[in-house]
C-alpha cells in the first residue's frame, strides 16, 4: 500500500466528484480483480466458489458497486492506493472513518445499506476475514436513525388517477390515429395498469400479448407465471371496464403505433413500433402524470397505494397485499410500502379489492 502525500492531483482536488462513483472492476486492486472475477464465474458443475453465479445480476452489481465505492473513498478521499489488495488495510477505524464520510452525504437509511452491501462484499472477496466488527461500527446508524430518515411517500388517489386515465383514454378519437393520439392512448392505459395492477416497472413494460396478456372468450387474464422479481405467480383478471379500452387500444392504436413493423407481441409500442424500453413506460406515465394531474408519476408509486389500502382495510392482509405485489414475506410490505404519509383508502380499489377476495 502507497499513501500518497498532501496535494495527490486531480482526483482529491476538492469540487471533485469521483469519490461519489463506483471505481470500475477493471481499476480495482489486482488480487481483488481476479478474487472477484473468480466468484462471478463458475468452471465446472461442481465449482463451488462462483458463489455469485446463482445470484441475481442486480444483486451481483449492488454489491461491486458497494465495494467500488468503497476503493473510491479510499483512492479519491483518503489518497491510498492498495498495490494489490485492499485486505490489509480493513480495520474498524477506516470503515467507521467510511461510515461518517457517508452520513454527511447520505440518508441514514442509506448508509445502513451501504455497510450491509459493504460487508457482504468484502466477506466474498474474503472468505476467511472476521467481519462481525462491522456489526458494531460506532458510527453505523442505529434503528431509530433509519427509521427517522425514512422520506415519507406521497400516495396519489388511485380513484382519481384511475378517473383521469378512463377520462382522457374516451376523449380521444378513435379515427385519430397519429403518433401523438396513439401515444396519449397508450400513456393512459398504462397508468390504469398501474393503478389496477400495482407491476414492477420491468414487468409493466415485458407484458406480451399471448404469452402475459391473453384472452379466454370474452374475459382477458394478465399472468405472469416465471421471470418475476423473487420468482412469484402473478395472476389478474382484467376488469371489464379496462377490457373495453384495452380491446380498443389493440384494435386501433397499438396497431397504429407498430406501423410497417413485423409485430413483436408487445402490448405497448414504443416510436419507430420497437418494443419499450422500461425508460419508455416510465417517460409516458411521467407525461401523463404532467398532462392530466399536474404531478410526474411512477409505477413504483402505485405499488405503495396497492399495500397500504390492503393493509389499512384489514391488517391481517398484509399477506394478501405481499402476494399480489410479487414479495414472498410480509416483512417488505410492513416495511416498506406502508410508509405512505395519505391515510385515506380509495374508494374505487377497495371496491375491486373486495370484489376480488369474494370472488367476483
Amino acid at each position: 500500500m502507497t499513501a500518497i502525500p498532501p496535494n495527490p492531483g486531480p482526483d482529491a482536488v476538492p469540487g471533485n466528484k469521483e469519490h461519489r462513483r463506483s471505481l470500475p472492476l477493471a481499476n480495482w486492486p489486482p488480487e481483488d480483480r481476479a478474487r472477484w472475477q473468480r466468484v462471478k464465474e463458475k468452471h465446472g458443475l461442481f465449482d463451488r466458489q462462483a458463489i455469485l453465479h446463482s445470484l441475481e445480476t442486480p444483486t451481483v452489481r449492488g454489491l461491486e458497486q458497494s465495494v467500488g465505492r468503497f476503493l473510491a473513498y479510499l483512492l479519491h478521499v483518503r489518497a491510498l492506493i492498495p498495490a494489490a489488495s485492499i485486505g490489509p488495510l480493513l480495520s474498524p477505524e477506516l470503515v467507521n472513518d467510511y461510515a461518517d464520510f457517508m452520513r454527511e452525504r447520505l440518508r441514514a437509511g442509506s448508509v445502513h445499506e451501504e455497510l450491509r452491501r459493504l460487508r457482504a462484499g468484502l466477506g466474498i472477496l474474503f472468505p476467511g476475514a472476521a467481519l462481525g466488527w462491522m456489526n458494531s461500527l460506532p458510527l453505523k446508524p442505529t434503528r431509530a436513525e433509519i427509521l427517522a430518515s425514512r422520506k415519507p411517500i406521497a400516495r396519489p388517489d388511485a380513484a382519481r388517477v384511475l378517473a383521469a386515465a378512463y377520462s382522457a383514454f374516451d376523449a380521444l378519437p378513435v379515427i385519430q390515429r397519429d403518433t401523438e393520439t396513439s401515444q396519449e392512448a397508450r400513456n393512459a392505459l398504462m397508468v390504469a395498469f398501474c393503478v389496477l395492477f400495482g407491476l414492477r416497472l420491468s414487468d409493466l413494460a415485458r407484458i406480451r400479448l399471448g404469452e402475459h396478456l391473453r384472452q379466454h372468450g370474452s374475459r382477458w387474464r394478465l399472468m405472469f407465471p416465471s421471470g418475476v422479481k423473487n420468482d412469484a405467480l402473478l395472476l389478474f383478471d382484467v376488469p371489464p371496464e379496462l377490457a373495453q379500452r384495452l380491446e380498443t387500444y389493440l384494435g386501433a392504436w397499438r396497431v397504429a403505433l407498430l406501423g410497417n413493423r413485423l409485430d413483436h407481441g408487445f402490448l405497448w409500442i414504443a416510436r419507430g413500433g420497437k418494443p419499450p424500453l422500461e425508460k419508455t413506460v416510465a417517460m409516458g406515465i411521467a407525461k401523463f402524470g404532467r398532462l392530466h394531474l399536474g404531478r410526474s408519476l411512477n409505477s413504483h408509486v402505485f405499488r405503495h397505494v396497492f399495500a397500504v389500502t390492503t393493509v389499512l382495510r384489514n391488517p391481517a392482509d398484509a399477506d394478501l397485499a405481499a402476494a399480489s405485489l410479487g414479495h414472498t414475506s410480509e416483512q417488505m410490505v410492513h416495511g416498506t410500502y406502508t410508509r405512505s404519509d395519505d391515510q385515506e383508502i380509495s374508494r374505487l380499489w377497495l371496491r375491486k379489492l373486495t370484489r376480488k377476495r369474494r370472488g367476483r
